[in-house]
C-alpha cells in the first residue's frame, strides 16, 4: 500500500508556513464520471491545511483528464482574485493560488496517478502582515510537485 503522506514533507510544510504532521486517510477505491478510479490514497496535515488526494486511474490520459477538470477554468471563484498556471500537456491540471479568498488548488497527473493538492491559507488582508504570502505558498506548492513527480515516478511512496 502507498503512503500519501510520503508526498507531503515536514520541512517543505514549515518552510510555507503550515503544520507539519501528518495524517493518513485509508484507501477507498470508487468510481467516477471521468474515468473508473482504482484506489484514492489520501493525506492532511494536523490542522487539515493541507491535503493530498492521489487516484490510480485505469489509464495516463484519464488521470490528465481528471487533473484537467480539477482546475478547469469553471473554477472561477479561484481564478477570479487569483493566479492559474497550466502545467501543460504532459501533466495537464494547473496551479491555482488565491491569497484573498486563502484557497489554493493544484492538480495535476504522473503517469495513471491524478494528483490534487488544497492548501487552505490565511487570507491576506491588506493594511496587515501576511501570514502566508503568495511567494510562499508558491514556492511551497512547486517544491510539494516536483519530489511528488519523483517519488510518483520510482513508486517510492
Amino acid at each position: 500500500m502507498h503512503n500519501a503522506c510520503a508526498l507531503l514533507e515536514a520541512g517543505v510544510l514549515t518552510a510555507g508556513g503550515f503544520s507539519d504532521r501528518t495524517e493518513q486517510a485509508p484507501s477507498a477505491p470508487e468510481s467516477t464520471a471521468r474515468g473508473d478510479v482504482l484506489a484514492t490514497y489520501a493525506c492532511g496535515n494536523a490542522d487539515a491545511s493541507i491535503i493530498v488526494e492521489i487516484d490510480l486511474h485505469n489509464t495516463p490520459e484519464s488521470a490528465r483528464e481528471a487533473a484537467d477538470y480539477n482546475t478547469s477554468n469553471d473554477q472561477r471563484f479561484l481564478i477570479d482574485g487569483g493566479t492559474r498556471v497550466p502545467f501543460g500537456p504532459l501533466r495537464g491540471g494547473a496551479k491555482i493560488i488565491n491569497t484573498e479568498l486563502g484557497i489554493s488548488r493544484v492538480s495535476w497527473s504522473n503517469g495513471p496517478y491524478a494528483v490534487l493538492l488544497e492548501v487552505m491559507s490565511d487570507p491576506v488582508i491588506p493594511g496587515l502582515p501576511a501570514t502566508h504570502p503568495h511567494e510562499n505558498i508558491d514556492t511551497m506548492i512547486t517544491t510539494i510537485v516536483e519530489r511528488a513527480d519523483a517519488r510518483l515516478a520510482s513508486s517510492s511512496w
